[in-house]
């Protein structure tokens, strides 16, 4: 079947259907993100301070310090204190990859 202007309605039904999901994963990402820095959560749920205090304590020291929690602790307050975190409990997150996976966060360093 097609419309007063030629177009297949199936094709423009799908069209706006794609359209509509296209939309709400998009409102969902806009919502999630905001969230987050509304919450002030935005360092606190998400791995990359704990990446990067690795990566600071690995161009301060050796590759197996990454793995002392009490190195960790005080790298990751440092960066909590910088970002100005309203978060009252604080947690070490600990590393648990190979060194390997810190290395673009120790590249990273040069440029902050």
């Amino acid at each position: 079947m097609k419309d007063k202007n030629g177009k297949n309605i199936q094709q423009k039904q799908s069209a706006q259907w794609l359209n509509l999901g296209l939309v709400g994963i998009l409102t969902f990402l806009l919502v999630f993100t905001g969230m987050l820095f509304y919450l002030d959560g935005w360092c606190a749920s998400c791995d990359y301070c704990a990446f990067l205090s690795a990566g600071q304590i690995i161009n301060d020291g050796k590759f197996s310090d990454i793995y002392d929690l009490g190195l960790l602790e005080k790298y990751q307050r440092e960066i909590f204190t910088a970002a100005n975190s309203m978060t009252p409990e604080f947690e070490v997150l600990a590393i648990l990859y190979l060194p390997i996976f810190i290395l673009p966060f120790v590249f990273l360093l040069y440029w902050i």
